[in-house]
Parts: C-alpha cells; sequence; structure tokens
C-alpha cells in the first residue's frame, strides 16, 4: 500500500510538472504580439514606378523581397518586386492569362 501511494503522489508530481513546461511552451510561442521584420537601415526613401492607371491590390513581404500585385488598366495583373533591403525595384512581372489547360 506505501508504494502505490508513493508511485500515486511521484505521478502526479510528473503531471504538474509537465503542464508547467506545456503552459511556458505555449507562452513563449504565442506571446509575441508580432512579428518584427530586421531593417539594416540600408535606405530610407525611394520611389519605385509602377505602370501609369495601376492600383494597387496587395503588398506582402518574404524571402528579403516586398510583392507588390497591381491591377493594370487593362484589366490584367502584375507583380512588381522590391529589394527590401535597398528599396530598388527587382523587376516587373506581367500576368497574362492563356488558354485553359
Amino acid at each position: 500500500m506505501q508504494a502505490l501511494k508513493a508511485l500515486v503522489i511521484t505521478l502526479g508530481i510528473l503531471i504538474v510538472i509537465a503542464f508547467g513546461f506545456m503552459v511556458y511552451g505555449v507562452a513563449t510561442k504565442f506571446g509575441k504580439e508580432s512579428e518584427e521584420v530586421p531593417v539594416s537601415g540600408a535606405f530610407e526613401e525611394t520611389r519605385v514606378v509602377i505602370p501609369a492607371g495601376a492600383r494597387v491590390l496587395e503588398i506582402s513581404l518574404g524571402g528579403g523581397r516586398i510583392v507588390v500585385r497591381l491591377e493594370k488598366p487593362d484589366g490584367g495583373e502584375a507583380l512588381v518586386l522590391i529589394d527590401a533591403e535597398s528599396g530598388k525595384s527587382a523587376g516587373l512581372i506581367h500576368l497574362d492569362q492563356g488558354p485553359p489547360q
């Protein structure tokens, strides 16, 4: 009976410790309010030329690039790629619809 009582107490303590580690893990993973983007300060202001009459639909950041999705005046779409470190335009990709495949 003593051995069973000791086993139950030991397992109870282990459960409390495991629960504490779980709470700590959740708190450290979700405790950050926002993801900070590292900024090297390589540029302060820059200009990027987009096609005349185009409308910005979406902007996303990833892989060291800023991607700006545009709607062109003719109804098509384009992607402007900007280097996030230098602020210079890395390219313009026109998205044209082809025949269905």
